[in-house]
């Protein structure tokens, strides 16, 4: 019986994490019908994969993969552990769907482990797209049971992969779905043609009435707070190359730790990188300078923070500090959150009036029933083919699960905090 791994994490201390090694038995009981039998090939590990596991109760992602009671002991225990899902790719081992033959590649929600595992699937619009219907799965946002066909045979499998192949699979794990959220929020909630895209609250199909003028940037300043992550680097880029002249904004302003690492954008658009510790500074690098000059005067009207998972601490400062500048007191202010910061030890934010939550599933949802499914995923691909996969992002490779090079130790650098918010780490698992 073969010998497989799984990163079992506590669910009350994800920093404690277990690498259990056990016979699968559960690979020889029979499959049943309308269901796949895969084991992970591929998978990224990124800053999201914390807030999986922070927030996993609340918003059931732990219920994507639980536990299995054939795990050893006391790693059987649902209350007490979990497995952190991850976005990427799976092989099907075993199957009795006939369009999803032995060898199969897919793209979807993945643990982090070798065990081979069943989804129940069903299909569903647009041909390849397929739901997971198993019952402990049913409170998870619609966003996590979509399962995509990518081939008939499992390149990744292949002992001959071009590395430029491996390459791209792996910057799509780690981008991909993080480049999307910022798709819909460029595309849809802040349409730049809300006569083509009418638009959407930022929680989507769950959210309240949105207006044309609560969509509209042409002449609205951009605050990006947590600028260096993937998401914020998806949007800038959405930003700058996703919207006609005149739809706005009228400037962009990075807002991270370390502001030389705010990607660069070819644009004609004005943007300004700047610290945390800026924000409440009347020096020339800071934020409210830059708000402030004579390029945007008498043209700013509004001014947009996106929070894609600043230090608890930074959003209430920046407020504070625009509701007292003479120039800016009388600007309209909107707050969109996106990200939250789930670091070990960060310092939670505490509620802020008026700030409205994003949800990417949500938001996908409301795009659906606008476009059609079909519609939405052709316009979508089309968008990442070509913008989403052509951010630079330094994507590095590895290799298993355990040891310092492994998975598990990425993972315990990534809770240390010794892993910046451009740094990505895809695993051949």
């Amino acid at each position: 019986m073969a010998e497989s791994t799984a990163q079992v994490l506590s669910k009350s201390d994800f920093t404690k994490q277990s690498l259990i090694s056990f016979s699968s038995f559960f690979a020889s009981s029979p499959l049943t019908p309308s269901s796949i039998r895969v084991r992970t090939t591929l998978v990224a590990l990124t800053a999201n994969n914390i807030t999986y596991a922070a927030a996993g109760t609340f918003l059931h992602w732990w219920s994507a993969y639980p536990v299995p009671p054939y795990f050893p002991e006391p790693y059987n225990d649902t209350s007490a552990y979990g497995i952190v899902p991850a976005w990427g790719y799976a092989t099907v081992f075993e199957s009795t769907i006939p369009s999803l033959p032995i060898g199969s590649l897919l793209w979807g929600y993945w643990p982090a482990s070798t065990f081979l595992t069943d989804l129940t699937l069903s299909s569903t619009d647009p041909p390849g797209h397929w739901i997971e219907a198993s019952s402990h799965r049913q409170s998870l946002m619609p966003l996590y049971n979509r399962y995509i066909f990518v081939s008939a045979a499992s390149p990744l499998l292949a002992s001959a992969t071009d590395p430029s192949d491996l390459d791209l699979f792996a910057k799509t794990s780690l981008l991909k779905t993080l480049w999307e959220s910022a798709y819909l929020l460029n595309r849809f909630v802040f349409s730049p043609l809300p006569d083509l895209d009418s638009p959407f609250h930022p929680l989507g199909t769950i959210g309240p009435i949105w207006s044309v003028s609560d969509s509209d940037l042409s002449s609205s300043a951009i605050i990006i707070l947590a600028s260096s992550g993937k998401t914020a680097a998806s949007f800038r880029s959405e930003l700058c190359h996703a919207r006609p002249p005149g739809s706005g904004p009228l400037a962009i302003v990075n807002v991270s730790r370390n502001p030389a690492s705010s990607t660069s954008e070819s644009t004609n658009i004005p943007i300004k990188a700047v610290s945390y510790d800026s924000l409440s500074s009347s020096s020339p690098a800071s934020a409210i300078d830059f708000l402030t000059s004579s390029s945007l005067s008498g043209k700013l009207g509004r001014i947009v923070i996106f929070d894609f998972g600043a230090p608890g601490s930074i959003l209430p400062a920046l407020l504070s500090v625009l509701s007292k500048h003479p120039s800016l007191e009388k600007i309209k202010t909107t707050t969109i959150g996106v990200g939250t910061d789930h670091r070990p030890g960060a310092t939670q934010q505490k509620a802020i009036e008026g700030k409205i939550q994003s949800n990417a599933s949500g938001a996908r949802d409301a795009a659906m029933e606008r476009l059609g499914p079909e519609k939405y995923f052709r316009d979508m691909e089309e968008a990442w083919e070509k913008r989403g996969r052509k951010i630079e992002l330094g994507v590095r490779i590895g290799k298993g699960l355990s040891g310092d090079e492994g998975w598990e130790g990425c993972w315990r650098r990534m809770c240390g905090g010794k892993m910046s918010g451009e740094e990505g780490w895809a695993f051949i698992v």
